[in-house]
């Protein structure tokens, strides 16, 4: 939805402004999420303007404007210059959404309790998380059963005993709450800050099972009694637990710690990652960090920060080369800590370490014999040649990656440059040869056949023919009949 709206910080003239619509069970209400956001990052998300109606009084100080059809002008929209319409808002909000007593969440499930004695039986089979939506005086100890998360909710009546905001109190002469034997149990606030305390002289929690304290609460005891009796409880993440002398149990929300400022480490001949770890961390050079928590006002106060230890978690480059004996490398090398589960980066730059020449790749595809191939430094003088190929004659080389001053020759050189590199050799088939022809000649009778143009190596056929006073003897003078014979000089 987009209009005009208008609240205490824009009166009178308001402002453009979205909100939501959402349909429920039928009907439509109306959400906004944006001024129901906080500015303190302690404090949780408002439900002042949750599943609204039209007549729901969301502004009581604004005359004429206190109803949210009032202070949300929809007539302002320029959804209106497209003839668009809206959905009709229910004149009344939800009554889905718990505003008071005490709520039980399980799954995907509410109900609420007018006591939280009672939500906190309901909470017996199932567990679940038993939220407040009012402060709440309590006169016995009461049982938080397994499974269950109590949320005080940022509840707030009168100042505790130690001044702060409190959500639970009693004048209970046994512990206000008892946790049994087995049980695992959170007590957290999803509100502003508030407390739980004992008026009585005697403790707020028995825990004989496992308790987890959030943080933005405190637990106040009797004068003279401990906080908690039992097992010590746990911390949720990121809480900073502080304990006054007065044994007041403060658990504050750390804020998140700002990243130290970058440092510098000049490399030595032959320094490893190994050298770069020693100088910070775990008990090296490594930075400090300011660390701060958020009070029961909302501000920030400073904090001891623990010792911290510092991982190497990315080199420069590629940002793999974090093994110990790798060599150092020029560049941004990332150090990170973990401070009360928040993830802290620190950098460190080196430099110093002299420059390696990278190793880059020839490839050469020639001919039989081709020579050339491998890895070579930059600036390496490379020689190559391109081999020979039957019934092929070598013309040029085709280049990618370095020009060559003579493509023309099968043997070059030339200088390895920053980058890989491959030489095709081209070849072109030989002209073919004809071989060699000689004559044959007969002399002879009549039909002799066999003469003509014949080449080495063929079969030739000679016949005498018929003349009756011819004879064709061999060469030892012995007559013969018509001879077969291939052409070889020393025959006649």
């Amino acid at each position: 939805m987009r209009g005009w709206a208008y609240n205490l910080k824009n009166w009178p003239n308001g402002e453009q402004h979205v909100w939501n619509y959402v349909q429920l069970d039928g009907n439509w209400y109306a959400i906004d999420p944006t001024w129901d956001d906080p500015q303190l990052v302690t404090a949780p998300a408002r439900f002042h303007y949750f599943l609204v109606g039209s007549q729901t009084v969301t502004e009581t100080a604004l005359n004429g404007r206190g109803q949210f059809g009032q202070n949300h002008e929809v007539t302002k929209s320029p959804a209106n210059s497209y003839s668009l319409t809206y959905p009709t808002l229910s004149a009344t909000a939800s009554d889905k959404v718990v505003t008071s007593g005490f709520e039980l969440i399980q799954g995907g499930s509410s109900k609420k309790y007018d006591t939280l004695e009672k939500a906190l039986q309901a909470a017996q089979s199932g567990g679940g998380t038993v939220k407040l939506w009012q402060p709440v005086t309590i006169t016995q100890t009461l049982t938080i059963p397994d499974g269950v998360t109590l949320d005080l909710n940022g509840q707030n009546s009168n100042p505790s005993l130690s001044g702060m905001p409190v959500a639970i109190s009693g004048s209970v002469a046994g512990p206000l709450f008892a946790i049994g034997s087995g049980s695992e149990v959170s007590i957290v606030n999803s509100g502003n800050f508030t407390s739980l305390e004992n008026k009585d002289s005697s403790t707020c929690i028995q825990n004989d099972g496992t308790l987890t304290l959030g943080n933005n609460l405190a637990l106040t005891p009797g004068v003279v009694a401990d906080t908690i009796l039992g097992n010590e409880p746990e911390l949720a993440p990121q809480s900073y637990r502080f304990v006054t002398s007065k044994k007041v149990y403060n658990v504050y929300l750390v804020a998140q710690p700002e990243s130290p400022q970058p440092g510098s480490y000049s490399a030595q001949s032959g320094d490893t990652v190994q050298n770069l770890i020693d100088r910070i961390a775990p008990n090296g050079n490594g930075p400090s960090l300011s660390l701060r928590y958020y009070t029961y006002n909302g501000s920030t106060s400073p904090m001891v920060a623990p010792t911290v230890s510092w991982t190497l978690s990315r080199s420069p480059n590629d940002g793999n080369h974090t093994k110990p004996d790798d060599p150092l490398e020029n560049g941004d090398y990332t150090f990170i800590a973990q401070v009360y589960d928040y993830a802290v980066p620190y950098t460190v730059t080196v430099s110093g370490v002299p420059d390696t020449p990278k190793q880059y790749t020839v490839t050469v595809n020639g001919g039989d014999g081709a020579t050339g191939d491998g890895e070579y430094m930059e600036g390496d003088e490379v020689t190559i040649t391109a081999g020979t190929k039957v019934g092929y004659t070598f013309i040029n080389w085709t280049a990618t990656g370095v020009t060559l001053s003579n493509p023309d020759s099968s043997t070059i050189t030339f200088n390895m440059p920053g980058n890989d590199v491959t030489l095709t050799a081209n070849f072109m088939p030989d002209e073919p040869v004809e071989p060699k022809q000689f004559t044959v000649t007969v002399n002879a009778g009549n039909g002799a056949t066999g003469a003509g143009q014949y080449k080495e190596g063929d079969e030739v056929t000679v016949t005498a023919g018929n003349q009756s006073r011819l004879h064709l003897y061999k060469l030892d003078g012995h007559r013969c009949d018509p001879l077969q014979f291939r052409q070889r000089h020393d025959y006649l």
